[in-house]
This record gives C-alpha cells, sequence and structure tokens, in this order.
C-alpha cells in the first residue's frame, strides 16, 4: 500500500534543487513551499519545474516577510499542519534550500510539532541527512478545549481584548477558562505552556485582559 506522504520545504534560489532531490528520495502527493514574498515569483516558477516531472503533485506556496519570521512561518506551519494531518499518513520537512533564518525558523516548527526533518547535504553527492527530532510533550499535554480555546482566538484575528469577549467566542464558562489559561497544581495551562501570551491593559474605565496566540501557540491551531 502506497504510503501518503506530505512534504513541507524551505525554498530560496539556494539549493533550490535539494527540494527535488527531497522529492525522488521521498515521492509525495502534495508539497508546501514556505519562502520570502520576495521569492513568490521564483517560486511560481519552480512550481512548474515540479509538475513537469510530477504532474500529479499537489504543490502550496507559502508567503513569508522577512519581519517576524519567527511568528509567520509558525503561523503558516502550523496552519499548512493542522489542515493536513489527517488526510497524510506521514508528513515531513526539508530544510535544504532557502536562507538560514527561514531554514531555522521551519527547523524550530518541526521541532516543536516533532514532525520528521530531513536536509540533503549538496557537498557529499546528494547525501540524504535525517535530523533528530525528539516527539515534543505539548501533544501529549494538550487538550481538546485547550485547542478550541487557541483556534477561538485565532478565529478572532489572534487577540482577544476581555474574557468575557473569550467566553462569548469559545463557548467556555468563566471558571473553566481561568482553568485551561493558568492551569492548576501539576497541571500546567495555556499562559504557563507559552501559548498564550496575557496583558492587563488599563483605561480610563478599568483593565482590560487582553489574550494573544504566542508564535508557538500558533502551531497547534487545527482550524
Amino acid at each position: 500500500m502506497l504510503t501518503k506522504i506530505f512534504q513541507i520545504a524551505t525554498f530560496g534560489t539556494l539549493c533550490a534543487d535539494n527540494i527535488l532531490t527531497g522529492l525522488k528520495i521521498y515521492p509525495s502527493q502534495k508539497l508546501a513551499l514556505i519562502c520570502y514574498d520576495h521569492d513568490n515569483t521564483n517560486a511560481k516558477r519552480f512550481v512548474k519545474v515540479i509538475r513537469s516531472i510530477d504532474e500529479n503533485i499537489e504543490v502550496i506556496v507559502c508567503l513569508t516577510p522577512r519581519q517576524n519570521i519567527i511568528e509567520n512561518v509558525f503561523g503558516h506551519f502550523g496552519r499548512v499542519v493542522g489542515s493536513e494531518i489527517n488526510r497524510f499518513q506521514r508528513i515531513l520537512v526539508n530544510v535544504s534550500s532557502g536562507d538560514k533564518f527561514l531554514s531555522y525558523a521551519v527547523l524550530s516548527a518541526a521541532y516543536i510539532k516533532g514532525i520528521e526533518t530531513f536536509m540533503i547535504n549538496s557537498n557529499s553527492s546528494n547525501s540524504l541527512v535525517v535530523i533528530p527530532i525528539p516527539k515534543f510533550y505539548y501533544d501529549r499535554i494538550i487538550t481538546k478545549t485547550n485547542l478550541r480555546i487557541l483556534n477561538s482566538i485565532a478565529r478572532a484575528g489572534g487577540e482577544v481584548y476581555g474574557l468575557d469577549r473569550l467566553q462569548q467566542i469559545s463557548g467556555l464558562m468563566k471558571p473553566l477558562l481561568s482553568y485551561h489559561m493558568n492551569g492548576r497544581d501539576s497541571t500546567k495551562g495555556l499562559i504557563d505552556l507559552g501559548l498564550v501570551w496575557v496583558e492587563n491593559k488599563r483605561y480610563k474605565n478599568g483593565t482590560i485582559v487582553i489574550v494573544r496566540l504566542t508564535a508557538t501557540g500558533k502551531l497547534f491551531v487545527t482550524k
């Protein structure tokens, strides 16, 4: 039985052929290219090259600016993995192309998500180098209710003003929200896990709680 594979690859004009090598080693049904927005034209040309080799592969391009690269890359990574994780039996990450900052950002995302990662060593006959990625503990401790809160914040644009608003969009009562946000005893909440950031902002009429997704929190948004 054919294993359905989804690959995510960093893209840049530097070492772009390593993406083709990765697809040759791991034939895939879908590929997501993560690249800088200024490389959009080059990425589109490269997509045509890929499809000239395999016309059946589905390819998407995820563009990111250089500014706030970690947050933007984590957002792309979380969305594409969250939307495809149930469609494919295996997800792989290729960090062989593009500059080091883009590769580091994608590698960090793969590490946190515990996704298999590799690179192609162009200086050694295009040999495959598998990067050890441990299965991170997040997947074992993030609950369905945690995900419900993270998804609610994401749908609101990544930040929510006031717990009343968060209660409204998540459908959870305040005591339950407080428990999952702050944790209790040995149970870590979303704040301690670094998935949300909370700020108490003062206004003339009082103080309002602002809840924002962190870069890491965006990795776990599923819809």
